[in-house]
């Protein structure tokens, strides 16, 4: 029936069909084979796995002609294909729903809270999410947005670091396989990199990381608050770090972390009175210690404790 756009009724009132109607007056002859129980009648859903839902069309029918299978085997193929990408879908809408950003934690604070200002951002590189406060984004950019390595692997440009500073922040790292740079997968567009992503302080690759101010040199987050004088340039943007040479003194040089068994300056040691126990920072982090961020007088103190 064709209706007109404005008054929404048909245009050619004779084109509307005539209702039919029967008067039945027996009953006897709708209910002849169906007696009232006298309990509740439930309807039972079938199972539609063993129902071929599947109406074959022209298509279909031209197929089977011309390849010679039954149509009956084209629509029961067809009917479990549909029926199994709808069990698909419906899947990976419940997996999406139950790993929503708001289940997912920063990978430095480990926090999963955010507010205006200070969301949890995901890198469009390597999916790293991260806070903005915590991994210095003073300014979500328009499109997409990534995290410093992947902003050197693609040479992509940098965020402006010309935005006042957040005020000063720790940062513990998760299990470094739950986001290892090794998964990266580059962009579109971009060039591939033979750099060497591995922290400057712990040889470790994978986590947050941030560039020195040395040449492609690069240093986990955490590594660059847990350990003492290293320290980020521009407190906004929390990179270039500065790691001064004082950082590998003899002393600290002679240190073994008791996890990777490597002494490379990184190392730092158990915060319990009269513990020497050296480790480095992600270390630590993946042996599951205790890495401590406590305020005290206003400044942030951070400390790490063994297992004993």
């Amino acid at each position: 029936i064709e209706l007109e756009t404005i008054t929404d009724v048909p245009s050619k009132p004779q084109a509307i069909e005539t209702p039919n109607l029967r008067l039945i007056l027996d009953h006897s002859q709708t209910s002849k084979d169906f007696a009232r129980p006298d309990s509740y009648i439930k309807y039972c859903e079938p199972d539609w796995d063993d129902v071929v839902e599947y109406d074959a069309d022209s298509d279909d029918e031209e197929f089977s002609l011309s390849s010679g299978v039954l149509l009956d085997h084209i629509e029961a193929v067809m009917d479990a294909l549909e029926k199994e990408s709808f069990r698909w879908q419906f899947q990976s809408v419940q997996e999406t729903e139950e790993a929503s950003v708001e289940d997912v934690p920063c990978c430095i604070c480990q926090e999963r809270d955010s507010q205006e200002g200070d969301l949890i951002v995901f890198c469009d590189g390597c999916n790293i999410p991260v806070h903005q406060s915590c991994y210095g984004i003073p300014q979500l950019p328009k499109g997409q947005w990534l995290c410093s390595i992947c902003q050197d692997r693609t040479n992509g440009p940098k965020v402006d670091p010309t935005f006042s500073s957040f005020e000063e922040l720790g940062a513990i790292l998760p299990p470094l396989d739950d986001y290892g740079i090794e998964e990266f997968e580059e962009p579109v567009g971009s060039t591939p990199s033979q750099k060497n992503y591995t922290c400057r302080l712990c040889n470790r690759s994978g986590g947050a990381m941030k560039p020195t101010t040395s040449p492609s040199e690069w240093v986990h987050v955490l590594c660059a608050l847990w350990i003492p004088n290293v320290s980020f340039v521009n407190q906004a943007t929390l990179e270039p770090v500065h790691v001064p040479v004082q950082t590998f003194s003899t002393g600290r040089m002679a240190l073994e972390c008791v996890v990777c068994h490597l002494a490379n300056g990184g190392c730092i040691q158990c915060k319990h009175r009269n513990c020497l126990v050296a480790f480095h920072p992600t270390c630590a982090r993946v042996n599951k210690q205790h890495l401590a961020m406590q305020n005290v007088k206003s400044r942030v103190v951070f400390s790490a404790y063994c297992f004993e």
